[in-house]
């Protein structure tokens, strides 16, 4: 495995191949950027207290460990050990990936640019959302090191999942002596289309698989005074917007997650789109922060965004969920991948039943497969996510964008879209509020 590193003051970047993936299995995947071979690179951002892994598939960020008060040092963000799983839209909801082309939802996929109607691709069931089946968090992106910085490029071609325009999108990492992990993204485009991007970093500050329990002991404040009006039938804002100071959605004073005054953040249709209290320049703001008292380890994000996104997982399953079934048809190879996950079937209550046929023949055989979500999700080092067991703050433009908001997401040609996120790591050695 060859291996190279960039040493500054602020720590170092190492490249390898990424450990999720081995050339052997290769042939089980289809690179969806047309190449013939799929090279997944993992690289890893180290400073004396932060480590991050960022790998090329989805521009995803895999892990992100630094050490609580006490000096333990765990995963924070949610994740997987293998490129399977990453590749599995059922298990992956864009988890850990960047969001794109379009962060969030566009009602019923249509995309509206002077005049003309755009049919994008539909995939949380009758609506676009983070880009589409083949979105930004879907593709293997092209990787360099330049200096203390890691860069990933992907260039999204006119048409992609129903979007106008070739679009370059440029990402740049950086890993700061100060603990921050700085993120900047840009892109430009050959016609007038849409862009919208964001990251779907998902945190529990006690540890990727500490669950609901320890999510609620997170105190949470937000730099936002309004909201979007959402309609009541599917999430989806319109174009207007509310104040909020005052209400339960109300989080510029520090709350605590399990406050009974945070009860909202904890239904499953809760998807509220926030607007972040800024000057009318775009420069940099703070938008949260998060801190776990038994941990004492704090995230604070900036970024140069109009809009937030609160992420509680609601989207996730749960023990509670019904098992649906359904027959089907598979050839060999198809029943040889779901043979391999029989057992994790059976773990979870889900049945896999073979039909009468011979059974030296697989070809058109009959069975009883799950068509629903398991009532988890298999994470890193076995955990198990479910519903609630960690936030996510998505800085981006607002919600549904394609609509006539301001400022616009629309960019055109000669036109740069910058996006500057950035996540602060750190530790109060006791709550002081």
């Amino acid at each position: 495995m060859n291996t190279s590193c960039c040493n500054s003051n602020t720590g170092k970047i190492i490249e390898a191949l990424y450990s999720g993936y081995t050339p052997e299995n290769e042939n089980n995947f289809i690179n969806p950027n047309g190449s013939d071979s799929l090279i997944i690179k993992s690289y890893t951002l180290i400073n004396n207290n932060v480590e991050i892994v960022i790998i090329t598939w989805g521009a995803t960020i895999v892990s992100i460990k630094y050490p609580d008060k006490y000096g333990r040092v765990v995963d924070v963000v949610l994740g997987f050990d293998n490129l399977d799983d990453y590749m599995n839209s059922e298990a992956n909801l864009f988890i850990g990936c960047v969001l794109g082309r379009c962060a969030n939802r566009i009602k019923d996929g249509i995309l509206r640019i002077k005049g003309r109607d755009y049919q994008l691709s539909l995939n949380d069931e009758n609506d676009h959302l983070h880009g589409g089946i083949g979105g930004f968090g879907r593709r293997n992106w092209d990787s360099h090191i330049n200096e203390n910085n890691l860069i990933l490029t992907y260039l999204s071609p006119d048409g992609e999942d129903g979007y106008p325009g070739t679009v370059l999108t440029i990402l740049t990492f950086k890993l700061t002596a100060e603990n921050t992990l700085d993120i900047k993204m840009q892109a430009t485009t050959t016609r007038p289309t849409l862009i919208n991007l964001s990251y779907g970093l998902l945190f529990n500050l006690a540890g990727h698989n500490a669950g609901e329990d320890e999510l609620k002991m997170h105190s949470v404040s937000l730099n936002c005074d309004r909201c979007i009006f959402t309609t009541n039938e599917d999430g989806i804002p319109i174009n207007k917007s509310r104040r909020i100071g005052g209400t339960l959605l109300d989080f510029r004073v520090q709350r605590l997650l399990g406050n009974e005054k945070s009860c909202m953040l904890f239904e499953d249709n809760f998807e509220q789109n926030l607007c972040v209290i800024r000057d009318c320049e775009p420069a940099l703001t703070f938008v949260c922060r998060a801190y776990h008292g038994e941990t004492g380890r704090v995230l604070e994000v900036f970024s140069n965004q109009p809009g937030l996104q609160l992420d509680m997982c609601g989207r996730f399953p749960s023990e509670n969920d019904a098992e649906d079934v359904a027959y089907g048809t598979l050839d060999a190879q198809k029943f040889d991948e779901l043979a391999s996950y029989s057992s994790f079937l059976s773990a979870n209550g889900e049945e896999y039943i073979k039909g009468e046929e011979d059974e030296d023949s697989y070809e058109n055989t009959n069975f009883l497969f799950p068509k629903s979500r398991m009532n988890f999700i298999p994470g890193k080092k076995g955990a198990k996510y479910m519903k609630f067991c960690a936030f996510g703050v998505y800085p981006q433009n607002y919600h549904n964008s394609a609509i006539k908001h301001i400022p616009s997401a629309v960019v055109r040609p000669g036109q740069v879209y910058h996006h500057h996120l950035v996540y602060k790591f750190g530790v109060q050695l006791e709550n002081s509020l």
